[in-house]
């Protein structure tokens, strides 16, 4: 298996219920990348605060008026966003 190249200094690794993507936080970068485990490429790169230095589910309901879910669409291909 070939290194996959993400992001400089990872540092938290997270893996989704649905066990089809991880996503690791980038600290000098200030991202983080989402990894199509199946296909081992990174199929996108998302933009947060300073230096985001870990990453978790949560299986509690969100607060108040905040949405339970938070739909990221990833197109055929992968995408990459600009940092701001």
């Amino acid at each position: 298996m070939q290194p996959l190249k993400q992001g400089r200094a990872h540092y938290g690794v997270v893996i989704d219920p649905s066990s089809q993507y991880a996503y690791i936080s980038n600290i000098y970068e200030d991202t983080v990348s989402v990894i199509d485990l199946e296909k081992m490429a990174v199929v996108a790169t998302v933009p947060t605060g300073m230096a985001p230095n870990g990453i978790s589910f949560s299986p509690l309901p969100a607060p108040g008026n905040a949405p339970a879910e938070i739909q990221l669409e990833i197109p055929e291909g992968g995408m990459n966003m600009p940092m701001p």
